[in-house]
């Protein structure tokens, strides 16, 4: 067996011939022992005739004439070989092995051989031919040893011998993937380590191979939650070398994902999240309508928010949901259809890369302060001032300085504060700062900050006997929270899309505030830190070493010139610690990059540490990314949540539900209504479910929503209903339906403000006078389920604009539609019923 399978020194050697007349000779070889090998395959019965000894036999005199073709002309002959010997040699028995079944120890066998001799294959190329372009393969020896030891000539390999290496560790990775299906449970785990470094060292070599990743999807592991397989496969079909299989894997895994969303009630926050996200990528490359995708971006986004507020979030899970959008826009591409599409997963990068930013503030600040401190206001500049006004002395520096991090001080003595009460000058520094503050410290739509809607009027001045914290903690912090390699990723695609800066309009004040605060915080030059000689050394050392994130991104074409000066090759020092020391040096290339674009609201005081804020100078520009009105923030809907700080109540009827379910859940999602269901419309719903499938999907939706305990989403109790003027009808009346809605509308209008949200046709077109009038008198409103929240927001043009495309547009259940006829099928029921009953 060491003889068959052995690999000896002189089958490296390059054959010296230039005799064409061999090298057909050794092609006719080939093609006769493929042909001898897919007989013995045919006749095949079971996993003893596939590795018999006759077909033992074929495939080293295979191998050996392909190897010899290799070396007469690597350039022309070695991949096309080398592919020929994969194939007939090790995955086609492979593959009839496990059709057959059973034979186990057989195939084991037949596996560590074909790993044994890629490996010695790997090896053998590296020394006859150079190492791949620096690439060091973890299990190869780069350098001899001993008393013969000789010095190495530095060469470089062509592009063969990158293609061929990647290859064999892809064909690697597939055999150690192989063996996950005949180990045990200990082994089995060993054998998924090492087909997914195989396959992670193949994208290494060679990025553009889309097939590595496509494999690296089909390894199993739930490492980071279920995000996995989604990001490895859009970054197959995102790759230059794409895989054919590719498109159709990913769209299968989307679908499976979507059976999946109906049992989310054991999963966890997190592979909630990578559900949600799922479901957006597919809403988006499915070409869904405009509403469709919104609410799964307000899904996505929300179940985000409910990951990191529910404790550590695993970097690698952050990471890799921040990139599958950039490789969604990536692949969109610039297609004008696409442009709606694009512009919503831009909007939701925005609202991810704002949330982050708030997250990394209250985080490294409570990490270095403690849970006492608080933010203290950005100052604002005017921009004509701002260019002009020179840097401040160094003795006004400190001062300033001192205004950037406070915390309240710890008094002993039992004293009063206000012997720590700075100077005039810096009161009226904070009463002008906080005129900016108070318009951008709303809540976001999307992401609701707690840790941000302190009063910036409580900031108070740090304590002087307080320690400045050391640069190595200020890391630290950074590393153990995690967010800072997603910001980072964040920053890069900015830098690629600048024109979405320029498209934020007045929602991106407070992203604008949120940036600032980073910045300086991030600034490990800063005054408020004390210096160490070990961060020094890692900011010179890790410069330009390469970072996952960057990884993630090589080979795309819009980010080539931010990568084009890595160091592929060159890992950081110190691990983890030393790639967020490289990831802040970043933030302030990308901070002085970012300055100094006209659209940026953020200036950088270099002598004072800190970042300011300065009003535009520039006119009001159109919003380029009209489509995002609804996932960005907009004024109207600060000033709307200003003068309605109060939580509204909607009650819904089954019409409402089976018209537009969409808009429901979107209602639900809002943090500013509690949408109450009242118990006949289960009963309503169920009833109709066979005829109607929007019923179906509603009883769905509201089991799985309400067994999770949705915080906008409330069932109505059983004495939760007021009696109202109109007659009671009977239970099996048409009517009574109607009748128990408008119980329940009457218990909760006599407390609070509430709406009630219909798709009743008898309602909307007022042909159910006597229901209109006891709404009128309980003062409730009643609204049409369609474009309620763009009606809402104050979003009309949007509305107008869809409908004038003639987009989302939805029948109403009226006499012609489907949802009419079992509404009408529905009422006629219950009379029948009644009169069953009664006569």
């Amino acid at each position: 067996m060491l003889r068959v399978h052995g690999m000896h020194s002189d089958q490296f050697s390059p054959v010296e011939t230039q005799d064409t007349e061999q090298t057909k000779k050794l092609q006719r070889n080939v093609s006769e022992l493929v042909r001898r090998i897919d007989s013995l395959h045919q006749s095949a019965v079971k996993v003893r005739d596939v590795l018999s000894e006759e077909g033992l036999d074929l495939r080293v005199r295979l191998r050996e004439y392909c190897f010899k073709l290799l070396h007469t002309d690597p350039e022309r002959f070695g991949l096309k070989y080398i592919e020929i010997l994969w194939r007939k040699a090790w995955h086609e028995p492979v593959s009839l092995a496990r059709q057959f079944g059973g034979g186990a120890v057989l195939l084991d066998s037949h596996l560590l051989a074909g790993i044994g001799q890629f490996h010695n294959l790997l090896q053998g190329l590296s020394e006859q031919y150079g190492s791949m372009t620096g690439f060091k393969v973890e299990f190869m020896l780069h350098q001899e040893y001993g008393y013969s030891a000789g010095k190495q000539k530095k060469r470089t390999a062509e592009q063969w011998m990158v293609e061929i290496g990647a290859r064999c560790l892809l064909w690697l990775g597939d055999l150690s993937r192989y063996r996950i299906d005949i180990l045990s449970d200990k082994e089995k785990l060993r054998a998924e380590v090492l087909a997914r470094k195989y396959y992670s060292q193949s994208t290494k070599l060679k990025p553009s191979l889309g097939l590595a990743y496509n494999q690296l999807a089909a390894v199993p592991g739930a490492e980071n939650k279920g995000i996995d397989q989604l990001f490895f496969y859009l970054k197959c079909v995102t790759s230059k070398e794409k895989f054919e299989g590719g498109e159709t894997n990913l769209k299968r895994m989307l679908e499976k994902t979507e059976m999946e969303a109906n049992n989310l009630a054991a999963k966890s926050v997190h592979e909630v999240s990578s559900v949600y996200l799922a479901q957006l990528v597919s809403a988006v490359l499915g070409e869904k309508n405009e509403d469709d995708i919104i609410l799964s971006c307000q899904q996505s986004l929300s179940s985000i928010h409910q990951a990191t507020s529910a404790g550590s979030v695993p970097a690698t899970w952050l990471l890799r949901t921040t990139a599958c959008v950039i490789l969604l826009i990536v692949k969109l591409g610039g297609n004008n259809t696409a442009s709606v599409r694009v512009g919503l997963c831009q909007a939701w990068l925005l609202a991810l890369t704002s949330h982050l930013a708030g997250l990394i503030i209250s985080g490294l600040g409570k990490g270095l302060w403690g849970d006492g401190w608080t933010e203290s206001s950005i100052s604002l500049e005017d921009s004509s001032e701002a260019e002009d006004t020179p840097p401040p002395a160094e003795k006004k520096k400190r001062k300033k300085l001192t205004d950037l991090l406070r915390r309240k001080r710890v008094s002993h003595s039992g004293s009063s504060d206000e012997s720590d009460i700075s100077d005039d000058e810096e009161v009226e520094d904070e009463s002008e700062s906080d005129e900016f503050v108070s318009e951008s410290d709303e809540d976001e739509i999307y992401f609701s900050d707690s840790d941000e809607d302190s009063d910036d009027s409580d900031v108070v001045v740090e304590s002087i006997e307080s320690e400045l914290p050391d640069t190595c903690k200020v890391v630290e912090v950074c590393k153990e929270l995690g967010y800072l390699p997603a910001l980072t990723l964040c920053c890069m695609w900015l830098k690629v899309q600048p024109d979405v800066l320029s498209g934020m309009g007045d929602g991106g004040t407070q992203l604008w505030n949120k940036l600032a605060r980073v910045f300086t915080l991030l600034n490990l030059n800063s005054n408020k830190y004390t210096k160490n000689l070990k961060i020094s050394r890692l900011m010179t050392r890790n410069a330009g070493c390469a970072l996952e994130e960057d990884f993630y991104l090589r080979e795309i074409e819009i980010f080539g010139d931010q990568l084009k000066s890595t160091d592929w090759n060159t890992e950081p020092a110190k691990s983890g610690f030393g790639e967020t020391v490289a990831r802040m040096v970043r933030m302030e290339g990308w901070r002085d990059w970012l300055v100094g674009r006209e659209e940026c609201l953020i200036r950088w005081r270099e002598g004072e540490g800190r970042a300011v804020l300065v009003k535009s100078s520039l006119p009001e520009k159109k919003c380029v990314m009209k489509h995002m009105a609804e996932l960005w923030l907009k004024e109207e809907v600060s000033n709307l949540e200003k003068n309605n700080p109060e939580v509204c109540t909607i009650i819904i009827d089954a019409h409402a539900l089976t018209t537009d379910l969409n808009m429901v859940k979107r209602v639900a999602g809002y943090k500013k209504f509690t949408v109450i269901v009242p118990q006949i419309v289960i009963k309503e719903l169920d009833f109709i479910k066979k005829q109607v499938r929007e019923a179906r999907l509603a009883i769905r939706w509201l089991e799985r929503e309400m067994s999770r305990g949705h915080a906008g989403l409330q069932p109505q109790e059983k004495d939760e209903k007021a009696k109202i003027s109109l007659p009671a009808p009977g239970r099996k009346d048409a009517g009574w339906a109607r009748y128990s809605v408008l119980e329940c509308v009457a218990f909760f209008a006599a407390s609070q403000e509430v709406v009630l949200l219909s798709g009743d046709p008898e309602i909307l077109e007022h042909r159910d006078t006597q229901t209109l009038q006891v709404l009128s008198d309980l003062g409730v409103r009643v609204e049409n389920v369609e474009d309620f929240m763009q009606r809402f927001l104050g979003l009309r043009d949007v509305v107008r604009e869809r409908k004038r495309s003639g987009e989302g547009i939805r029948h109403r259940s009226g006499d012609g539609s489907k949802q009419g006829r079992a509404w009408r099928r529905h009422g006629r029921d219950r009379r029948g019923d009644r009169k069953d009953v009664t006569g």
